[in-house]
């Protein structure tokens, strides 16, 4: 935030001198180094959805749970971020990104002005589309912040997907049949290629970037299912039971995780 505070000194100077005597003053080229990465986010409670913007430094400097000092406003079509501070570390290893998680709210399909600012020195102006199957941004600048993937699917209602991951080949029949199961209790789901927030999908196939799988080898899932938890849980119960080495995962459209 260092470097915004004193971009910002330097175009308050610019727009000083530019004022006396009516001397024409070109608009300065600054580059804004990129500092936030902001990305859209569904959240999943029961049958409610509700769409947030994360942000997260781009740099490993902070203490571990930083969280950026970040105000999300939203009313009359108009949803403004502004991102405002992050804390300095006062750890002995600031070596993770600082993050902020910011609830904008049920969003009916229409478009939405957006101004991703930072310390109200800097403003990103855009439009946030919503429509039936995701949700869109798209700005006209991106001074200081990066936006990786600017479409984000909703995921399906009657959604799950999940994964088990495993150290050695030796297990590779063990998952076989543990996805075979989760499929057989299931039905197959049609994706759409892209960025669903939990999870991405390439050739309708997911790769899961929730949570970090730390071993080896995994094998990923998506499907279709209405029915009761219990059969999924009776399946993971028996499986955890049987291979504790093994991680069997599985989630829910409804925000659970079984």
């Amino acid at each position: 935030m260092y470097r915004i505070a004193i971009l910002g000194m330097l175009l308050m100077f610019l727009f000083t001198v530019g004022c006396k005597d009516n001397t024409v003053v070109e608009e300065p080229n600054v580059s804004v180094e990129k500092e936030f990465r902001i990305i859209p986010w569904e959240a999943l409670d029961g049958n409610d959805r509700a769409f947030q913007i994360n942000v997260e430094t781009i740099l490993n400097e902070s203490c571990e749970h930083t969280i950026i000092d970040v105000l999300p406003t939203f009313g009359n079509n108009d949803i403004s971020i502004s991102i405002r501070n992050i804390p300095t570390p006062d750890c002995l290893a600031p070596i993770f990104p600082a993050t902020s998680e910011n609830m904008i709210g049920t969003l009916q399909s229409a478009n939405y002005d957006l101004e991703i600012s930072l310390k109200d020195v800097i403003h990103n102006d855009g439009e946030l589309f919503v429509e039936d199957n995701y949700y869109e941004i798209k700005m006209e600048n991106l001074d200081g912040i990066v936006i990786p993937n600017t479409r984000l699917y909703k995921i399906p209602e009657n959604t799950i997907w999940g994964y088990v991951a495993y150290a050695d080949n030796a297990s590779e029949d063990i998952a076989n049949d543990f996805v075979n199961e989760i499929e057989g209790a299931t039905t197959a789901r049609e994706f759409e290629d892209g960025f669903y927030g939990y999870f991405s999908i390439d050739n309708n196939k997911p790769t899961i970037l929730s949570e970090e799988v730390t071993q080896s080898f995994d094998q990923t899932f998506g499907l279709g299912f209405s029915g009761d938890n219990v059969l999924l849980t009776d399946i993971l119960s028996n499986y955890r039971t049987q291979y504790p080495d093994l991680i069997f995962k599985i989630f829910t459209s409804k925000g659970e995780e079984l």
